[in-house]
């Protein structure tokens, strides 16, 4: 009672900032208590959404369509597995490495023209991990344990055991000081409102909360922005060239 009447609350009231080490533990904590006591795929789906549900109804023209594909509920009833270590790979496989990790991966290697290989979705790797139980896979909270015991005699302790580092850039500082031209062009009420798609208070109440720190709206905000470019594109029929130009200059504004 008193951590739901009380730290819940409390909870969506930190600031969160990823690009800050102190921030950052306070997003990660932020996003731990507001979703402990949810069940399980509905915890999944807090730590992995960008938009959450009411988010999505407030931001949407009209609300969210009752035809809406809801991929992670999708995922989750399409799990052939008990193992709750195992429905979240299931998951995964649906949904984040098609359409996120290994879609970026094959478009920025593409783009560079580098040949990429992702040895360690392997498909015979693949499945005799999926046949591993989970108290194999993670044991005594060790991430990856039967995988560092294979390779104690071939990779240095160091580099097996060191903190796990992301590849990400510093979006969140940008859009708040770099970019913000960018951001401020691009989602401008004049802009939103003229798309039609998106309510104009809700995508302002988004950018607000980020560049006061209030909460991290990195992913967000991206995402807004990439589909009014999105739009610009295959909906307006601008081209490439025309819309970088137009980017260009909001930036030496």
């Amino acid at each position: 009672m008193i951590r739901s009447g009380l730290i819940t609350p409390l909870a969506g009231m930190l600031p969160s900032d990823r690009h800050s080490r102190v921030l950052n533990q306070m997003r990660l904590a932020k996003a731990f208590l507001l979703a402990d006591k949810l069940p399980f795929a509905d915890r999944y789906r807090a730590y992995m959404q960008v938009f959450d549900a009411a988010e999505r109804s407030a931001l949407l023209q009209g609300g969210v369509p009752p035809d809406f594909d809801d991929c992670i509920a999708r995922g989750f009833a399409d799990a052939q597995t008990a193992d709750p270590l195992r429905q979240l790979m299931d998951v995964d496989f649906a949904t984040q490495l098609p359409d996120d990790l290994l879609l970026l991966t094959d478009k920025m290697s593409m783009a560079v023209s580098l040949e990429c290989r992702v040895p360690l979705l392997d498909q015979r790797l693949v499945e005799l991990a999926a046949r591993m139980p989970g108290e194999l896979k993670m044991k005594g909270g060790e991430l990856k344990h039967v995988m560092k015991r294979a390779l104690a005699d071939v990779l240095p302790t160091g580099i097996l055991y060191r903190e796990k580092r992301g590849f990400g850039a510093p979006m969140g500082a940008w859009l708040r000081a770099e970019l913000s031209p960018v951001l401020r062009d691009v989602l401008s009420r004049e802009s939103v409102t003229k798309r039609g798609l998106l309510d104009p208070d809700a995508v302002e109440r988004t950018i607000q909360e980020h560049e006061q720190q209030r909460a991290d709206r990195t992913d967000h905000l991206l995402a807004l922005i990439n589909l009014e470019i999105w739009c610009r594109l295959y909906l307006d029929g601008q081209s490439a060239a025309g819309v970088a130009d137009h980017l260009k200059q909001a930036l030496a504004a």
